[in-house]
């Protein structure tokens, strides 16, 4: 994804993190390089000066735990735990070259960057397998009004077990969703409904936890209880700020080693 990048520095206005100037930010180019890891190429960053006439070719500061940046279709992303792999001096602006980064994990969104300490109201994780072992059933009734050419679907969402661990609410969710329109038909007459088993966690719960910690504990038990070398395959966080609407962020993370 192409876009514009730059160093987020939240800790200066804690609780408001307004992006910098457009004249601070840099192009660069985020690709995902394996299931789950991505790398971002810059061209530079400002107020970061690894490229200095004379000087050494990158900066004893290697590392940058937040990053935040825009694409052509105006996603936000948060990038954390950065690593900067490869620079490569411009000889033609010296205060300037590629820069390569390593991501740790990534948060994307809708007009909303977010750090890692931030919490979220609530986290909806998404492992394939748990959808056969759940033994999920389809949606309750499906009702067909020809005369109105119409279709009324009564989604089911159950909750299969759940408990409370200090502050936090954990439950084993199962229910449907549904997509509507597509590419090649009339948007307004095309549907399609999945069935969904997830874990959801309720609580102030900060998103670095969400993926450090209780995703990992999620993967081991689907694995267990199915036998399969079962992944996280999504995890989507609600944020609400205070008097303002509820806001989405999708949290991506490698994924562990299908053994």
């Amino acid at each position: 994804m192409l876009g514009e990048w730059w160093l987020a520095n939240p800790t200066d206005a804690a609780g408001d993190y307004e992006p910098p100037d457009p004249a601070d930010r840099v192009p660069g180019a985020l690709r995902e390089v394996a299931q789950g890891r991505f790398s971002l190429e810059t061209i530079g960053f400002a107020g970061d000066r690894p490229f200095m006439a004379g000087g050494p070719a990158a900066s004893t500061d290697r590392s940058r735990r937040e990053i935040w940046g825009i694409d052509r279709d105006s996603t936000c992303y948060s990038l954390f735990d950065s690593l900067r792999s490869r620079s490569t001096l411009d000889l033609v602006h010296v205060s300037g070259g590629h820069v390569d980064w390593l991501v740790g994990w990534l948060a994307k969104g809708r007009n909303v960057w977010v750090t890692s300490d931030e919490e979220c109201d609530s986290a909806r994780i998404e492992i394939d397998d748990l959808r056969a072992w759940a033994l999920h059933q389809g949606p309750d009734n499906v009702e067909l009004d020809l005369d109105r050419n119409a279709v009324t679907i009564d989604l089911r969402r159950e909750t299969l077990g759940s408990k409370t661990i200090g502050d936090t609410r954990v439950s084993l969710v199962r229910g449907s969703e549904v997509a509507v329109g597509s590419p090649d038909r009339d948007p307004g007459r095309h549907f399609s409904f999945a069935n969904v088993v997830y874990w959801e966690v309720e609580g102030p719960v900060a998103l670095r936890a969400v993926v450090m910690d209780w995703s990992g504990h999620f993967e081991s038990f689907a694995r267990f209880m199915t036998m399969e070398p079962s992944v996280v395959s999504g995890i989507n966080c609600s944020l609400r700020e205070e008097d303002g609407p509820e806001q989405w962020v999708e949290l991506i993370a490698p994924q562990a080693a299908a053994d």
